[in-house]
């Protein structure tokens, strides 16, 4: 059997049984059989379709359940019973980023070693590294193969004593959930080439980095990733992250637009100024109806391809009003840091020319 499925259903399992070793998970049951009910006291439903804009609006808040008190929130009720269950203290919990820091303490970095990653850029990745641990005093900075680290419980030990978790899009970006308060993801962003031929740059699923008031999310600027992120680059994020754990940010200075990128601070700003939007991107029609054909065929996985408009044959599935997000875009700027033409009516989208290839390092 596959191994990384064995480790997860033993993860489900215990996760379910409260970390009994001979407990079981929820039992599957047939349900379409002629009359044959199931009934539940509660059912929460997942979807890819729908979770990540309303985790944009509501995690970060916790608003989701209003029958739970406030703290902790539903986030760190989740992390907390997920190592628990796994027989491992959870990740430390702290009021201010510097607490329980004291002066000459250690802040580890961990790079999240990605496929996607380019020769030159793994290069500079681990440049910046060896640059860092000499020159950095208390910073410890390396790679890490998740791969490598089986079971699942060492993944989980070695992430609950990350303070900054350098990565960039893909499955590696969940584990900003699981990072103890007061840590910082470091979201390097890639280019994303599309079958079409199209270059789409993106931040993969930014929402994860934004998802609790304790933590804090940068990012490297659109350009830089256009023309090719360098050791620089990723050092003076790196120092960035540093200045910010060691400068003790709160939960009360927390605002969701400071740890979104360009683009997702225009679809937030977007879903703010049009709830027919807000409805559209969650797959409800405008008399609240659930519509999942129009949803599914809306790019709606990323922020990046609303904000792009790509691609175009399947925008009109996503029903935005693209009056209001073609002003956002004009107002961040998006035509000047990404290359485009003047004259363009949706100021930055597949209907303009966009950048030369050779300026986006194809790879």
């Amino acid at each position: 059997s596959d191994p990384m499925a064995s480790a997860m259903e033993d993860a489900f399992r215990l996760f379910a049984s409260l970390g009994d070793p001979a407990g079981q998970t929820v039992k599957v049951h047939e349900v379409t059989k002629a009359g044959r009910w199931t009934f539940f006291d509660e059912l929460l439903v997942g979807s890819g379709h729908v979770g990540q804009y309303s985790s944009i609006l509501e995690l970060p808040a916790s608003l989701s359940f209003p029958y739970l008190p406030a703290e902790p929130s539903i986030l760190r009720r989740f992390v907390d019973r997920l190592f628990t269950t796994q027989g491992l203290e959870p990740p430390k919990a702290r009021s201010r980023s510097d607490a329980g820091r004291p002066e000459g303490s250690t802040i580890r970095v961990a790079i999240t070693k990605n496929k996607r990653f380019s020769k030159e850029l793994n290069e500079a990745l681990l440049s910046a590294a060896r640059i860092t641990n000499v020159t950095q005093p208390g910073v410890i900075m390396d790679m890490v193969d998740w791969g490598t680290l089986r079971p699942f419980r060492k993944q989980l030990e070695f992430v609950r004593d990350v303070d900054i978790h350098v990565s960039s899009i893909g499955t590696a970006l969940f584990f900003s959930l699981l990072m103890p308060d007061g840590a910082v993801t470091v979201n390097l962003g890639d280019l994303r080439f599309r079958k079409d031929g199209g270059i789409v740059p993106d931040y993969g699923e930014e929402f994860l980095g934004a998802s609790s008031r304790m933590a804090r999310q940068l990012f490297v600027p659109l350009s830089t990733i256009r023309t090719g992120v360098n050791t620089g680059d990723i050092m003076t994020l790196v120092r960035e992250a540093v200045e910010m754990i060691r400068g003790g940010f709160t939960a009360s200075t927390f605002h969701i637009e400071d740890n979104l990128s360009e683009f997702g601070k225009i679809i937030f700003s977007l879903l703010q100024r049009s709830d027919a939007t807000r409805r559209a991107l969650e797959g409800l029609s405008s008399d609240g109806k659930w519509g999942f054909k129009d949803n599914f065929n809306c790019p709606h996985r990323f922020p990046s391809a609303l904000v792009l408009e790509q691609p175009a044959d399947k925008m009109v599935h996503c029903r935005m009003n693209t009056k209001i997000l073609r002003e956002l875009k004009r107002d961040a700027g998006l035509q000047e840091i990404l290359g485009y033409p003047d004259g363009c009516d949706c100021v930055v989208c597949d209907a303009c020319q966009g950048p030369p290839v050779q300026d986006a390092q194809a790879r």
